[in-house]
């Protein structure tokens, strides 16, 4: 990982190369084929933390979301304090979203429901409410003891969290 931040700021500071303390390019003294291998490279650099990125994610998810809450729930575990990282817990919640009808739109049912209950201006359109809002909407309902349509998706979930200790 350091050698690619490394060469990502090798790359970035021949860039700069081509710009004046002013800020104002310096088009005169621009090398465009050497400026295109730059480009190219970062352009590489880019695609390859991209793929790291999406592959740290998803054993994030994997940690998060499955190995920790199974391990701290077969050993009856519902927090622990870890010197030098700080407090390991668990955190319920649901992931909500609006079924669609066949022409792409979200239930109506569900969003008279949310209309009905004042938070029809969360529906951006009538294809798409975000989905952390509608999560914590639905969450607060389901702790009101209310009742959801149909057209509304829930799923729970239990996930690892960490709390950093608090530094003085």
């Amino acid at each position: 990982m350091n050698n690619i931040l490394n060469n990502t700021n090798k790359l970035y500071q021949e860039v700069l190369k081509y710009v004046t303390d002013s800020g104002k390019e310096d088009l005169e003294n621009f090398d465009i084929k050497k400026l295109a291998r730059i480009f190219q490279d970062v352009d590489k650099v880019s695609d390859t933390l991209k793929k790291i990125t999406s592959h740290i994610t998803t054993h994030k998810k994997m940690l998060s979301e499955y190995v920790i809450p199974s391990v701290m729930e077969d050993n009856d575990i519902t927090k622990i304090g870890i010197e030098g990282i700080g407090l390991l817990h668990t955190k319920k919640g649901v992931y909500a979203s609006i079924l669609k009808d066949p022409d792409g739109e979200l239930s109506q049912e569900a969003i008279q429901y949310l209309e009905d209950r004042g938070h029809g201006e969360c529906i951006k359109t009538k294809r798409s409410i975000h989905h952390m809002t509608l999560s914590s909407i639905v969450e607060q309902k389901i702790r009101e003891g209310d009742e959801l349509p149909e057209s509304i998706k829930v799923t729970p979930y239990v996930k690892a969290v960490i709390t950093k200790n608090k530094k003085g």
